[in-house]
Formats: structure tokens, sequence, C-alpha cells
């Protein structure tokens, strides 16, 4: 969500709560008494509301790290290529398309940016897609799933929605829609960080096509946009899910942060996770502020035979997708490095 829309959906996410709402009028009773009473000056006041309600925001709406359910769909069983896979990911952007806010949106105009992308997925033939602000039923959205929609228009076997956001009529956070087998999942919510909204990532525990034998997961992850230092302690409970995994693991998401920070290239350092072309300035994933912060990351046991960003605009982040295949001792490619 850009910066600029931050104060004003924790305000409505605020007021669409019963109690949350009486908190409020007592607060502004309180504000016009003491304005009165003190002559406090009315800009420090409102200040003060705006923190005690993204405080009550951010708590009621933080959603709980849990297993959460493989949701299967009914779909054609689809002949998978077992020398290599498709990945995706896509910032759904709450089905907004590059449009300012959801709240701004019609019903119509969301489902139609959500059908876009699950065509768009089937047309790329791709076979795992992680997707971040990707809603479960919500008020702001059009109150469906889309993450379930798009995996139906996608032709996947499987979809697993995170909810890192859970409250005031939201719900909404990470996902993976598959065709691959997927044996278990669960989602992480990273630690409340007022005033920004709750993030986190889902795991998914996925067997490579045609080798049951080969197990590995899949991480659909968004980072905090606002703080490095918030960031930080983000990649370090990334770090230990990595280490801890026991499997070759294939991370994608919204980083929200690029090379240029050392945030990133630590990370890959100590996770030997690899990146396709990390130090090439022409790939954009966010063209707002020209920069690259979607990745796709891959253990040593994968190699990325090759990435590419799409033309299509369906979100204010550019779509990245990746041919990746089981690494060998034959196979290498130059262009995957790891940044120390």
């Amino acid at each position: 969500m850009p910066p600029s829309l931050i104060i004003s959906s924790n305000i409505v996410f605020f007021l669409s709560g019963t109690m949350l709402l009486k908190i409020n009028n007592l607060l502004a009773i309180y504000m016009i008494k003491t304005l009165k009473k003190k002559r406090i000056a009315l800009p420090f006041l409102f200040i003060i509301a705006l923190a005690i309600c993204s405080y009550a925001t951010v708590h009621a709406t933080h959603g709980q790290s849990k297993s959460v359910s493989v949701f299967s769909i009914e779909n054609q069983q689809q002949t998978l290529d077992t020398d290599q896979i498709k990945v995706m990911t896509i910032n759904l952007a709450h089905g907004r398309g590059d449009g300012t806010s959801q709240i701004l949106q019609s019903n119509d105009a969301i489902k139609e940016n959500v059908t876009a992308i699950g065509h768009l997925i089937a047309k790329e033939a791709a076979q795992v897609v992680a997707l971040q602000e990707a809603d479960a039923p919500s008020w702001w959205s059009g109150n469906y799933s889309h993450v379930n929609a798009i995996g139906k228009l996608a032709g996947m076997k499987s979809a697993v929605q995170g909810t890192n956001i859970e409250g005031l009529g939201l719900q909404y956070g990470t996902a993976v829609v598959t065709q691959l087998e997927v044996s278990e999942a669960r989602q992480v919510t990273f630690e409340k960080n007022v005033p920004t909204l709750s993030k986190g990532f889902v795991v998914v525990a996925s067997e490579w096509p045609g080798d049951p034998s080969f197990k590995f997961d899949v991480i659909s992850l968004h980072l905090d946009f606002a703080s490095n230092d918030v960031r930080e302690k983000q990649l370090a409970v990334l770090s230990e899910t990595v280490k801890n995994s026991g499997k070759p693991v294939i991370m994608m998401g919204d980083f929200n942060t690029d090379m240029s920070e050392e945030l990133l290239p630590a990370f890959l350092k100590e996770t030997q996770l690899k990146a396709w072309k990390v130090d090439d300035p022409s790939i954009v994933t966010f063209p707002f502020l020209n920069s690259r912060i979607d990745w796709i990351l891959v253990s040593p046991a994968f190699e990325i035979a090759e990435q590419t960003v799409l033309d299509e605009v369906l979100s204010d982040h550019n779509i990245l997708t990746a041919v990746i295949k089981r690494q060998t001792n034959k196979l290498y490619n130059s262009s995957l490095q790891v940044a120390f």
C-alpha cells in the first residue's frame, strides 16, 4: 500500500469496528474538553488521535502464525514438465490494478482486474505462483476470495491463503496457487509494527513434478515498506525459516528492498539463496520508484534458467516469471549469482 494511504486506511479500518468506534467517540469527547480547558493546539491532539487510531488498528487486524488449509480447486489435471517448472510472483494490490486505492474501485472493476490476472497466469503456463496483498473475502475488495478465483482461472490444483491481516472485516496476506502436489502449509505473521499493518509469509511444502521424493518449500512473502530496521528483523525470521527447513527453498515476493541496501545481500549470503542477475539495473519491478523490490530466490539445489519481467500492467508492481530447474554438477548458469 502506498505510504500516502496509511493514515486514511487506518481510520477507515478503525471506524469499522464497533468497540473501536466507541473508543474513538470517547477520545473525541476528551479532546474537545481538553481543548476548551487547556487550549492545547488542535493539530497536536489530532496527531495523538491518529497515533491511537493506528495502534488500535494494527492490534485489531494482526493475524496469527498458524497452519493453514490447502484448498483443492476443481480443474482438469495438467501434464507437467518433469525437467523444469515455471514460477511467477505477483503483488495483486488487492485487485485494484494500478489504481490508487481499492476502496475507490467498484466491485466490477476489481473483479475485472482479478480475472485478468488469472487469465495471464494461464497464458504464461506457470505452475507455481506467489501472491502478495492477496485478499480472502474482504469488504474493500468485493467480499470474495481473489486467491481461489485466480487459482480456478489459471488451471491450478491447489490454493493456499495466508491472512496476515485478519480483523475489522479484512482478510488478506500472502498466498500461493500451484499445480504441484502439496502436503501442508503454514503462515507466519511478523511481529506487530505500528503504524504499518502486519506483514508475513506462507510456506507451502511441495513435491517436484514426477519425483515425489524431491521435496521443497515454496515461500511467498511480503516485507514492511516503511523501515529498514523492521525489514532486517523480518529477514532474520526468514533466514531461520530457511535454515530450519531442511529442504531446498523457492522464495518469491515483495521484499520492499533492492541490492543498494545491505539487507538483501547479507540475507543472500547467510542463506545461500541465489537470484537472477542481481546487479542488472534494467530489471525494474516497482515503476513508481524505478526499483527492483520483487525477487525470486532459490536454494543451491535449483538454478534459474531464465527470468522475465512481463509487460502487462495489472498492479502497481510488475510481474516476474522464472523458469527453474534442478541443479546438477553439469549445469551452471553464470547469470545466477549470490550477492556478497
